[in-house]
């Protein structure tokens, strides 16, 4: 290639254009950059210099041209030392532009401008390379004297002097280019031009103070810091932002704040630069006015944040201006920040300070939900709209926007919008108003439009929301096909959460558009829980319609009470009573109906209502009661002695029951594992127990995992089969008569292998054939051998069975009046008694022995009468006697042994078989059920209209009667007129 196609241009005679030509390839093939291509460009500018100064021309013809492309070793070795005769070595101080960079750093106006730099450089690199290589050993030279110089400056030099080559160099070459590298990059900290107007000895003064300052900040070395402020002045103030902004931030890094000084520079950029100042800048200047306590300096800092949009700092600046002042607005101005400028949540934690929660009860929940948020938890003080009730102000205003653009509707949203800026333009209006105030209101009513400028979906969808809140909401019509897809499938999610109340219609849509699936469902979790649990139980309750919960009875205000209502599905949040207060009243035609069910627990939260629990019965399809009853229990373990539960649970309390179950579950699993079977078997006619049920479940079983309790299989006879029964399946359950055929171990025979036969009957329920109770007899038979806990787990657990046992001669007695079946014990006694009189009256008749000759033929026959009417009278007898057993072996066993002992006796003439007869009809009456078999009842309980198992068992004490509960139980730590939550 040619020196002029190196250069890119046709040969010209024109020095112009082939400097321009050189300059436009040294910005292509920059030293630094391509060392080899910038060799190649600058040889090729020599080669023409060299041509043109030795008189060579482009018009001379084919030998100059043949000249011009010849390479530089086609000259002869003559010409080539004639050349470098004619170009003799000059001195390195000597050379022109060594001596012209000496005046350029000795001029103080020239100095620090890079463009006088730049032109330098140009002129040296137009020089052959010899020549370049002596100017930049000299200026290297120069620069080394020089400390003071600018990083930009030697910037300039290293890249137009090549001075990269260095690092490739010798030892002492690499040295001192490893050197210029390091200077090159410590900038100062201020614009040059900022010092280009001071005198010489102003900006070496500066220079020598901001240069080796700005190399002590840039590594951390706080010491060397404090010993240059330390000493004598040796720099002058120079009034620039930069500068100023520059010294802040050492004294910042230095935590040496001379009010004298900062406050000076303070006053001049609040008054007059900070327009001129970036963010980064005005942070600096944010923090020198809050550590010298400079409200004026903060508000109009604050307001450059704002001016700017850097909202994040806004709200940072505020945080540490109210902290002290207003711990629940500083925390509003935290989370604020943390929308923008997300910091680590452990940052929150440790690093930031926040100050504990107000005392008033009201501020203290805002307070926790939003420090909840800082520090990574979704604390349910707040759970909906409604919670807000009790709270007013500025902070629970600010607070409801946090929590709308959380997690509320973008109807609610739109509606705190515009109080946001009501409140705004009054605050404006009065001087009397903190800035801190204002600047709270306008940061979040940018945030709170930023949140609903994201609200996704298409028109139509969006304006159907926007009736949410409101009642007409429940007349919205079904989701068109477009409405359902101009939402993602995590877009639906996030819309059914804020907007849990949804039409079922609208829920079974987006259940056949597999946006909401209920295995999806049931492993999410999210806040709120309500909403979270809602759409759960309606995922697993197809037949669910919400309009139940008010009875399909529309009246004013039917939103809030729905919301209301199914927010009972979460814990905490407000004071029930305080939602009653600001919501319409309940309509008298729904005071029967599902919400009014709700108004006992939701004016004493922290009460015990046992017959408002028992009231939730009557609408087992309401699935909010079953987080009332699971309160309920956690009340009752938490405030209640094991010993009061106890006397709860033997008069027959369902709750209180449960409560033991889970207050007894780590030191007594045994125990515990029954009062679960008590709860568990209880649930077809207590249907809202059966999420306590599921959670303890899970929980017992995780514990008897735990304790290691966990086998293959479980013998009937052993202790260990009580562990196996934690089950509500019916069909698990084998039938008492089955459980009677095993023999059990000497362990298990005194508590554990009765009570598993009583939880079995408890769980398969009465039937027509009725049950066994010899088994049950162990429990009173043994009881010396329990401990006091089996005794009482004993007495509740034959309660229950008792009352499974009264519940169905209830029934009877209401469905079949005086045809109800009935077997007497008593009678059958007498029967038998009856029996053995008629007997003996005919005994001689029947047992003795006769020789009859043919004239007694009629008292043969009378005999024979006699004998047919004492067998068809026994057979009656056992036929009677027969029905009230309740196995059918033991009917077959019965009335075989009696025929062939009755037919025994009259035809062997035995009066010991008679006896062994009589004896067996009285032991069988005698050991008949006392309570309910094959269907019948026993007389004597129907009379009495009441069930007396213990009696039947054969407890000694009289049995422990069914209290009236009262309506209300007090918790020992609740008065009447608390507020309290539970």
């Amino acid at each position: 290639m040619s020196m002029w196609e190196t250069l890119g241009i046709e040969p010209t005679n024109d020095e112009s254009a082939i400097k321009k030509a050189y300059r436009i390839k040294l910005r292509q093939h920059h030293p630094e950059d391509d060392p080899e291509g910038f060799k190649r460009v600058r040889e090729a500018y020599e080669k023409v210099l060299a041509f043109l100064k030795e008189g060579g021309s482009v018009d001379d013809g084919e030998q100059d041209a043949a000249d011009a492309n010849r390479p530089e070793h086609a000259g002869t070795d003559k010409e080539s030392d004639t050349r470098g005769k004619d170009t003799p070595q000059q001195d390195e101080e000597a050379h022109p532009l060594v001596t012209e960079c000496l005046q350029i750093f000795n001029d103080a106006s020239t100095r620090l401008a890079p463009n006088v730099w730049e032109a330098w450089v140009e002129k040296s690199q137009l020089l052959p390379i010899d020549e370049q290589e002596i100017i930049s050993n000299a200026v290297v030279n120069v620069v080394a004297a020089r400390h003071w110089i600018p990083g930009e400056i030697i910037d300039v030099l290293w890249k137009g002097l090549g001075w990269n080559l260095l690092l490739t160099g010798t030892e002492k070459q690499t040295e001192i280019g490893e050197y210029l590298d390091d200077w090159r990059q410590q900038a100062l900290w201020i614009p040059m031009e900022d010092i280009a107007d001071l005198s010489d000895a102003e900006q070496r003064a500066t220079l020598s103070f901001l240069r080796p300052f700005s190399i002590a900040f840039g590594r951390a070395q706080t010491d060397a810091m404090h010993y240059l402020l330390r000493q004598p002045t040796v720099t002058n103030m120079i009034p620039k932002p930069a500068f100023m902004v520059s010294l802040l931030q050492a004294f910042i890094a230095c935590r040496a704040y001379p009010e004298s000084v900062t406050g000076l520079m303070l006053d001049t950029l609040a008054d007059q630069s900070l327009e001129d100042l970036g963010v980064e800048q005005l942070q600096v200047v944010a923090e020198i006015a809050l550590k010298l306590g400079r409200a004026d300096a903060v508000q109009k800092v604050t307001e450059r944040f704002i001016a700017l949009e850097a909202y994040a700092d806004a709200a940072e600046t505020q945080y540490f201006n109210t902290l002290r002042r207003d711990s629940l607005l500083a925390v509003c101005f935290a989370y604020l920040q943390q929308q923008w400028a997300p910091l680590p949540l452990v940052y929150w934690r440790t690093e930031r300070r926040l100050f504990p929660a107000p005392e008033e009860e009201h501020d203290a929940r805002l307070f926790d939900w939003v420090h909840g948020q800082l520090t990574g938890r979704d604390i349910p003080t707040i759970n909906h709209r409604l919670d807000f009730a009790g709270t007013e102000g500025l902070n629970a205003l600010l607070i409801q926007a946090f929590w709308g653009a959380h997690s509320g509707s973008y109807a609610w949203m739109s509606s705190l919008k515009a109080q946001l800026h009501a409140a705004l333009a009054q605050r404006k209006e009065r001087a009397s108003d903190e800035d801190r105030e204002i600047f709270a209101l306008h940061l979040t009513v940018k945030w709170i439009e930023q949140a609903l400028s994201m609200q996704p979906g298409c028109d139509t969808l969006r304006l159907k929301l926007a009736k949410y809140e409101t009642d007409a909401f429940l007349d919205t019509e079904a989701l068109t096909l477009e409405e359902v897809s101009s939402l993602s499938k995590e877009e639906w999610l996030e819309c059914v959460r804020r907007h849990p109340l949804i039409s079922d219609v609208w829920f079974r849509q987006l259940e056949e558009a597999a946006i909401l699936v209920t295995d999806e469902i049931r492993e999410r979790s999210v806040y709120p829980a309500y909403s979270d649990s809602l759409c759960f139980y309606r995922s697993v309750n197809p037949d669910y319609v919400m309009s139940s919960s008010y009875g399909g009875a529309r009246f004013d205000g039917v939103f809030d009470w729905m919301l209301f209502f199914y927010s009972h599905l979460g814990r905490r949040g407000a004071d029930k009573r305080l939602i009653l207060d600001v919501i319409q009243p309940l309509p008298e035609h729904q005071q029967q109906g599902p919400l009014a069910q709700l108004l006992p627990f939701a004016q004493y939260a922290n009460t015990y209502l046992p017959d408002a629990l028992e009231g939730l019965d009557a609408f087992p399809e309401q699935f909010v009661f079953r987080m009332i009853v699971d309160n309920q229990v956690g009340l009752l373990t938490r405030t209640f002695e094991q010993g009061a539960l106890m006397t709860m649970a033997k008069e027959g309390d369902i709750a209180a029951i449960m409560a033991l179950s889970r207050l007894l579950r780590q030191e007594h699993f045994d125990e515990a594992v029954v009062f679960w079977n008590l709860v568990a078997a209880a649930i077809h006619r207590r249907p809202h127990f059966v999420a306590v049920v599921d959670w303890q479940q899970q929980r017992l079983m995780e514990l008897r995992e735990e304790k290691k309790l966990d086998k293959e299989f479980y013998e009937y006879s052993n202790p260990e089969f009580l562990h196996a029964m934690l089950t509500n399946n019916r069909e698990w359950f084998t039938s008492p008569a089955e459980l009677a055929e095993n023999s059990p171990s000497d362990e298990a025979k005194m508590f554990h292998y009765p009570m598993c036969n009583l939880l079995t009957q408890l769980h398969l329920g009465l039937d027509d054939k009725g049950y066994d109770l010899s088994p049950l007899k162990a429990l009173v038979d043994c009881r010396k051998g329990q401990t006091a806990l089996q005794q009482e787990a004993t007495d509740i657990a034959v309660t229950q069975l008792d009352a499974m046992y009264q519940r169905h001669l209830d029934n009877d007695l209401v469905e079949k009046g005086r045809g109800i079946p009935m077997f007497s014990r008593g009678k059958l006694k007498w029967l038998v008694c009856l029996f053995a009189f008629a007997w003996f009256m005919v005994f001689f008749a029947t047992l003795q022995k006769f020789d009859f000759t043919p004239e007694d033929k009629n008292i043969e026959i009378a005999v024979g009468v006699l004998m047919a009417m004492v067998f068809a009278i026994h057979t009656s007898l056992v036929w009677q006697v027969s029905r009230p057993m309740l196995s059918n072996s033991n009917k077959k066993k019965y009335a075989i042994y009696a025929t062939l002992t009755v037919l025994a006796a009259m035809f062997v003439k035995s009066s010991f078989l008679a006896m062994v007869n009589l004896i067996a009809h009285f032991f069988s009456a005698s050991g008949l059920s006392k309570l309910y078999v094959n269907g019948m009842w026993e007389k004597k309980v129907v009379k009495r209209k009441r069930v007396n198992l213990r009696a039947v068992l054969g407890f000694k004490d009289p049995k422990t009667k069914t209290r009236d509960a009262p309506s209300t139980i007090l918790t020992e730590n609740t008065k009447e007129d608390d507020h309290g939550q539970s």
